[in-house]
């Protein structure tokens, strides 16, 4: 296998970032079924309890067998994080 290789994601609100952690396991589970994608990181701010938080950062980490499949999971990724 390929990687880690780690994809930086743009801040974003926090229902974005949500939906953008589960969707990126099914697009990958769908189009890439040997490769693997997992969220190591969430940072939210501001971290105070009782406060909507206003930004959302994301760490996901993707492994495949080959650069194609990496390159390729990496495009769809960022078609997700665009819209």
């Amino acid at each position: 296998m390929q990687g880690p290789r780690p994809y930086p994601c743009v801040p974003m609100r926090w229902q974005l970032r949500a939906h953008f952690i589960t969707r990126s396991q099914e697009i990958v589970a769908d189009h890439f079924p040997d490769a693997v994608v997992t969220c190591g990181n969430v940072v939210v701010e501001p971290g105070v309890y009782n406060v909507v938080p206003n930004q959302v950062t994301v760490w996901i980490e993707f492994r495949a067998a080959t650069l194609g499949e990496l390159d390729g999971i990496e495009a769809k990724l960022n078609h997700l994080q665009v819209r």
